[in-house]
C-alpha cells in the first residue's frame, strides 16, 4: 500500500507499507491532485524508487526486500525458478540441476527486461560501503555486533540502495556468521538473571507456605 503523507516542511513523501508484514519506508514523492479529489501519491514514481531499494510489486502486491525474498524462495520451491541475470544467455550445465523440476531443466521461467531489472547484485562501491561500515559495527574479537546493531540497521542506515541481505553476505564472508548483538546478548542475560531471582523467589515461598502448612496443623488446632 503507497500513502500520500505531508508535514514534512512542506515536502512532499509517501509511506509505503508492505502488504505481506506490514513494514513501512517513507520516501520522497509526488502527490497527485484533482479537483474534488483527494491527493494521492504518485504510484509509479514510489514503486520506481523502492525497485531500487529491493522492493518489488507484483501483481499489485507490495513487498519489502524481506517478504520479496521469502517469494522467490517460495516461486524456486514451486519449479517457478527465477534465473539470474548473469545466465540471461542460458544457464551453465553444470548449475541446470538447480534449476530442475523433476530431475529435468524444465520449467525455467522466461528471461524479460522486467525480471533481469528485478534482480540486483551489489556494486563495487556499495560493497566498500559495507565493508566500512562493518568495520565500526563489529566486534571482531566477540564475533557479534556492537550495541544494538544489525545487518538490516546497517543497511537502512547507508541507504544508497543496499540492501539487508547483501550486509548479511559480506558480513558472513569478511567478518563472523553471527548477526546477533551486544543488545541481544545483554537481553539474554537479564531474562536469565530473572529466572533465576524468580526460581530464588518461589523456593523462598514455598519454604513459607511449608512453616504455614505445619504450624496450622493438627497440633496447632488443638492449642
Amino acid at each position: 500500500m503507497i500513502e500520500a503523507i505531508r508535514g514534512f516542511a512542506g515536502q512532499s513523501r509517501a509511506n509505503c507499507i508492505c502488504d505481506v508484514c506490514s513494514r513501512d519506508e517513507v520516501i520522497p514523492n509526488n502527490h497527485e491532485r484533482g479537483r474534488g479529489v483527494p491527493v494521492t501519491a504518485n504510484q509509479g514514481q514510489a514503486v520506481k524508487k523502492l525497485t531500487q531499494m529491493g522492493w518489488s510489486f507484483v501483481k499489485n502486491k507490495l513487498r519489502c526486500p524481506m517478504c520479496e525474498a521469502k517469494r522467490r524462495a517460495y516461486e524456486f520451491e514451486k519449479g517457478k525458478h527465477v534465473v539470474p541475470a548473469k545466465w540471461a544467455d542460458g544457464i551453465p550445465e553444470k548449475w541446470q540441476h538447480k534449476f530442475a523440476v523433476n530431475g529435468h531443466a524444465t520449467g525455467v521461467e522466461t528471461m524479460t527486461a522486467a525480471t533481469i531489472a528485478q534482480i540486483r547484485e551489489m556494486t563495487p562501491k556499495q560493497k566498500r560501503l559495507i565493508i566500512m561500515a562493518l568495520e565500526d559495527d563489529y566486534d571482531d574479537t566477540a564475533k557479534r555486533y556492537k550495541g544494538d546493531k544489525t545487518d538490516l540497521a546497517v543497511a537502512d542506515e547507508l541507504g544508497d540502495g543496499i540492501m539487508f541481505g547483501w550486509v548479511s553476505k559480506v558480513r558472513e564472508e569478511l567478518f563472523g556468521p553471527s548477526g546477533e548483538n551486544e543488545e541481544l546478548v545483554a537481553i539474554r542475560a537479564e531474562v536469565a538473571k530473572l529466572r533465576s531471582e524468580a526460581s530464588a523467589a518461589a523456593a523462598a515461598l514455598d519454604k513459607r507456605i511449608d512453616a504455614v502448612c505445619a504450624a496450622v496443623g493438627p497440633k496447632a488446632a488443638r492449642a
